[in-house]
């Protein structure tokens, strides 16, 4: 399949982001709770298991187009995903593709993983991560070089 029939397939399983409201919902006081000073990491991941099956994932395209715009580089170059709850983002994580060297191979870098303080990034990262690196496969990544914070 072409690349661009690929990224069409691959965005109806990702949402398109909408711009998120900032809110909690049901979920508020529990994500207060989480952020307390009095909280400890066990309710925080006891927090990330319990909204496994709540996250919603979306790629955020107006922050990559701007980052491909600062950036100089081609369209498609630079994605931002974002896991939100409740129309509230989460946790981002963003991943570029960088320019081709003598080989010709493309190569990938994840960095700027984010997480709201109430969640563990290991509640979060895994979705984040495997997901860009599908991503980034559709695109003819050869390697993902570095997860960088």
């Amino acid at each position: 399949l072409s690349m661009a029939v690929r990224l069409a397939m691959r965005s109806a399983t990702i949402m398109r982001a909408r711009q998120p409201v900032r809110w909690l919902g049901s979920w508020a006081a529990k994500f207060d709770a989480a952020r307390s000073s009095q909280a400890t990491l066990a309710t925080r991941k006891a927090l990330g298991d319990e909204l496994q099956n709540f996250f919603k994932l979306e790629m955020e395209e107006t922050k990559a187009n701007a980052q491909e715009v600062e950036a100089q580089r081609a369209p498609g170059s630079q994605l931002t995903l974002v896991l939100s709850v409740e129309e509230t983002a989460v946790a981002v994580l963003r991943a570029a593709i960088m320019p081709s060297g003598p080989s010709g191979a493309l190569t990938g870098l994840l960095v700027g993983a984010n997480s709201d303080p109430a969640l563990p990034l290991s509640s979060v990262g895994p979705k984040l991560i495997s997901t860009a690196c599908e991503e980034l496969k559709l695109r003819d990544v050869d390697n993902i070089v570095a997860v960088a914070p």
